[in-house]
C-alpha cells in the first residue's frame, strides 16, 4: 500500500470536485443538486483555497485519488472563525471503499501536522458519525450534540501524534 499526501493545485480539481460531490451527497446527505454543489460549494471552497485562507490535501492510494481534507488556521478573513489561531480541519473525507484501513489515520496525521507546522497549538472539528475515529486519533467531546447531532471535538495542545 502505498498512499501519498499531495497538496491541491489546479491539476487536481477534478479529482477534488469529484470527491466533493460524493461527500456531500452521500456522507452529509444534503439536498443539493450536483450542480448547485459544484458551481456554488466547490468554486467557493476553492477561491478560498486559491487565496491562502483554507488549505486542501489529496489522499492517494497507489495512484488512486482515495480522499481529501480541508482545513485551515483560524483568521478574521475566513469565512468560518470560531477560534482565532486554532487549527480548524473544515472538511475530512475517504472513499467508503478505504475507510477502516488507516487511511484516515494517515491523512489525519499528515494534517495535523501541517497545522502545527503553521503555527497552530490546538486543533478543532466539528463531526457527527465521525465521532469514534476522531476520539480513537486523540480528540475530544467539548459537550453534547448541538440540536443537529454535530459535535464539536479538539485536541488540546500536547496531545500531539
Amino acid at each position: 500500500m502505498n498512499m501519498q499526501i499531495i497538496r491541491y493545485s489546479s491539476s487536481q480539481e477534478v479529482v477534488f470536485r469529484s470527491q466533493f460531490l460524493s461527500y456531500f451527497l452521500e456522507d452529509l446527505k444534503i439536498p443539493l443538486t450536483p450542480r448547485q454543489v459544484n458551481e456554488k460549494i466547490c468554486t467557493f471552497l476553492l477561491r478560498q483555497v486559491e487565496k491562502g485562507v483554507v488549505f486542501l490535501d489529496l489522499l492517494y492510494r497507489d495512484e488512486t485519488p482515495i480522499g481529501f481534507c480541508l482545513y485551515q488556521i483560524d483568521k478574521n478573513e475566513s469565512d468560518w472563525c470560531k477560534r482565532e489561531g486554532w487549527g480548524f480541519i473544515r472538511e475530512f473525507y475517504i472513499e467508503q471503499s478505504e475507510r477502516r484501513q488507516s487511511c484516515g489515520t494517515y491523512l489525519c496525521r499528515a494534517v495535523e501536522k501541517r497545522l502545527y507546522e503553521m503555527g497552530a497549538n490546538d486543533l478543532y472539528l466539528t463531526a457527527d458519525s465521525a465521532v469514534p475515529f476522531w476520539e480513537a486519533n486523540g480528540y475530544s467531546k467539548e459537550g453534547p450534540a448541538d440540536m443537529e447531532g454535530i459535535f464539536t471535538l479538539s485536541k488540546r495542545a500536547g496531545k500531539r501524534c
